[in-house]
């Protein structure tokens, strides 16, 4: 292990990045923090060794730093920014939130088992993808449409129903699953049954034939197979390159979405199969950017995460029914977004990784990269992955 472990985060609001620094012995008057040429880069050395970090963008004024006196283990500095607009997407919280939206995709489009490679669709009939609306549409109806579906009255006769039918908000429209037609939204994609295959059904569940992996479940409401997309490889057109994503990325594209729709910031996640345990979580910074020496990549985008355990997550969504949003998960995913919380905390020097009774976590987030193409944090290679989306 290091003697040095470096964290900065960044704090675009008020243009100031934390440095953090963590030690294994106390510092001394040996122990220093140098600033690069170019602003970006800041080393710590103590005990004849160094580390450094990379900032997102330059350290404004005269990029001095002056070491606290007290000779602790750790060490906490806050830094001007020269101009946080350099950095992109800063404070958006909308936008490209997902990866693999309907405009992302083509005809062509390919998609297989993650884990074994298996191709699930059938391509018999070229696929149109079309993005659904948020997952509170049908409640959002009221506020979209002046005229309700409540406000036809029967004197208005058939015409008028088929009408509002037709254009999306009759009180008879639902959504349902069509062949030639993919549905994509946050985190799956809605599929027809006749357009997939070595997809096989068990209770509810969706797995692939070959390696019986989850890969979604059957919609009854709206008739069709909903495969999720964390289960899935894809390639956007026959000269792209196949592309994966880990399960926190869409967790975390949920989660906006959510915020979007319902202005919430706290939420229960449980998985599907369990409502008993849980998580609470309270999303403290939807868009964030921050550098630690433990990741190998300069600059993570992410969402700041306060989180504990939630022992009966029914009962908290009874009880606080107007200030939290539930979000089940499939089992797999769930266990995966509590590894993720749990490896993330340690990023974070241990001064910083409690709040009161919440633990503080970190939640990689989706963006492109400034090429346009698709860019991600690899939770399992570590690596950070820049593919095209032609």
């Amino acid at each position: 292990m290091p003697i040095i472990y470096l964290y900065v985060e960044v704090l675009a609001n008020i243009r100031q990045a934390n440095l953090y620094a963590s030690l294994e012995t106390h510092k001394n008057e040996h122990t220093k923090i140098d600033i690069a040429s170019d602003k970006k880069t800041i080393t710590v050395s103590h005990d004849g060794e160094s580390a450094s970090i990379y900032l997102p963008t330059e350290i404004g004024g005269t990029a001095e730093v002056n070491i606290p006196i007290d000779r602790g283990k750790e060490m906490s500095v806050r830094l001007e920014l020269a101009d946080i607009m350099n950095m992109p997407c800063v404070g958006n919280t909308t936008g490209d939130e997902a990866p693999w939206s309907a405009n992302d995709l083509s005809a062509n489009t390919q998609l297989r088992c993650r884990e074994c490679k298996t191709e699930i669709l059938t391509n018999e009939l070229p696929l149109q993808f079309k993005d659904l609306p948020s997952e509170h549409w049908a409640e959002m109806m009221d506020i979209w449409h002046c005229h309700r579906p409540q406000d036809i009255e029967p004197s208005q006769g058939e015409d008028a129903r088929r009408a509002a039918d037709s254009k999306g908000y009759g009180a008879s429209t639902k959504l349902k699953a069509a062949a030639g037609v993919a549905f994509v939204d946050t985190a799956s994609f809605l599929f027809a049954e006749q357009s997939c295959k070595d997809v096989q059904t068990h209770n509810s569940e969706l797995h692939c034939t070959t390696c019986k992996a989850l890969l979604g479940a059957i919609d009854v409401s709206a008739e069709g197979w909903r495969l999720y997309k964390s289960s899935l490889s894809l390639r956007p057109s026959p000269t792209a390159e196949w592309q994966s994503f880990p399960p926190e990325i869409f967790i975390s594209s949920q989660l906006l979405s959510l915020i979007g729709s319902s202005a919430a910031r706290k939420f229960i996640i449980h998985s599907h199969d369990d409502t008993k345990q849980g998580l609470l979580i309270w999303v403290f910074n939807p868009d964030m950017r921050y550098s630690s020496s433990r990741r190998s990549e300069p600059v993570v985008r992410a969402l700041k995460i306060f989180y504990q355990d939630a022992e009966d997550p029914q009962k908290l969504l009874d009880e606080h029914q107007a200030s939290l949003e539930e979000l089940p998960l499939p089992a797999s995913v769930f266990e995966s977004l509590k590894k993720v919380l749990i490896e993330s905390t340690e990023f974070l020097p241990p001064s910083a990784r409690k709040f009161q009774d919440w633990t503080i976590g970190l939640i990689d987030r989706y963006e492109r990269s400034s090429s346009d193409g698709l860019k991600y944090f690899d939770s399992v290679t570590h690596n950070v992955i820049e593919r095209s989306s032609d």
